[in-house]
């Protein structure tokens, strides 16, 4: 094969190994919990972070795989272009920064954008291969989502983070209910100072009301 076909799939595959490295799967913002709740009311875009979410490992794996055996290539190619020296230190010096090469932003973006199109076909193509992916597989089980809530103060901390699932008078109702037991007495209770009473036989009508309305108060026991 000629230098320049070899120089053409060096840089052709240079180019492919910054788009594998550049590629960084996202998990969802949202919680299983949450995702198998809309994929029962037929979300499908849930339903297939759920599917992302369950194989998320064995898509790592995947890259990892690719971008060894695309690296392992170009150090080939490199060494018969440039000879061993030369080849051995450029196939070292791309080892080290492609992976900084390929988290430019723009560049990341397309290698993004291109992984999203053929995302389906990957997770379909990792679904009809459990075995090998099983054997390919390198990357650590991702955490367990169905964590538990060891403390009054993360329930608090999740409800204040809850965003629009609940208006600001839920949680300022869970979040009370929650810290009752830690308010102090004064907060809760009504100066007896500022209560004003009267007689049991005294008709509530509109003179007494007005005159009790006039001070600001504003609930009758």
């Amino acid at each position: 094969m000629s230098d320049i076909l070899l120089g053409i799939l060096y840089v052709v595959i240079l180019v492919l190994l910054l788009i594998v490295m550049g590629v960084h799967p996202q998990a969802s913002s949202h919680s299983k919990f949450e995702l198998q709740r809309r994929a029962r009311r037929g979300d499908q875009d849930a339903q297939h972070l759920l599917k992302r979410h369950a194989l998320m490992r064995d898509i790592f794996s995947l890259q990892r795989v690719i971008a060894a055996v695309l690296l392992v290539t170009l150090s080939v190619i490199g060494v018969e272009l440039f000879h061993w020296l030369l080849g051995i230190i450029i196939s070292l010096a791309i080892a080290l920064e492609a992976g900084a090469l390929a988290r430019i932003s723009l560049w990341q973006q397309y290698s993004q954008r291109l992984y999203e199109r053929y995302e389906g076909r990957i997770l379909v193509l990792i679904e009809k291969f459990p075995t090998l992916f099983a054997m390919i597989r390198s990357v650590a089980p991702m955490p367990n989502d169905g964590y538990d809530i060891e403390s009054k103060e993360e329930l608090v901390a999740m409800v204040e983070q809850a965003g629009e699932a609940l208006s600001r008078d839920e949680k300022k109702m869970v979040i009370g209910v929650l810290s009752f037991d830690a308010v102090p007495v004064k907060e809760v209770m009504t100066p007896r100072s500022v209560i004003d009473t009267v007689d049991q036989d005294e008709v509530l009508g509109p003179l007494v009301l007005d005159a009790l309305h006039r001070p600001g108060i504003a609930a009758f026991r």
